[in-house]
């Protein structure tokens, strides 16, 4: 399983894993209260991590990065749950 760090920058939260060999297409963000959901679909390689965080985040002010392999997830704190859509994986 591919090791997830987390880093608390003050406002954001920055989420970082290895997902070498997975498909930007393939990969789908979504946030759930104070979880970030990492999901992998396709052929070859699934894969399904809950990452628990300290604060609610706003879905709709975090964006992504997929590049050689590494995600990187900038997450917006936010006083109250948001629900919002998916983030979408740049």
């Amino acid at each position: 399983m591919p090791t997830v760090d987390v880093i608390d920058r003050g406002e954001v939260i920055k989420v970082v894993t290895d997902l070498r060999g997975a498909k930007k297409e393939n990969i789908r963000l979504a946030i759930r209260g104070r979880t970030l959901i990492i999901s992998v679909g396709g052929t070859g390689r699934r894969y399904r991590r809950r990452v628990e965080l300290t604060a609610t985040m706003d879905p709709i002010h975090s964006t992504s990065t997929f590049k050689n392999g590494v995600l990187e997830v900038t997450l917006k704190k936010s006083n109250q749950a948001v629900e919002g859509p998916d983030i979408r994986v740049e």
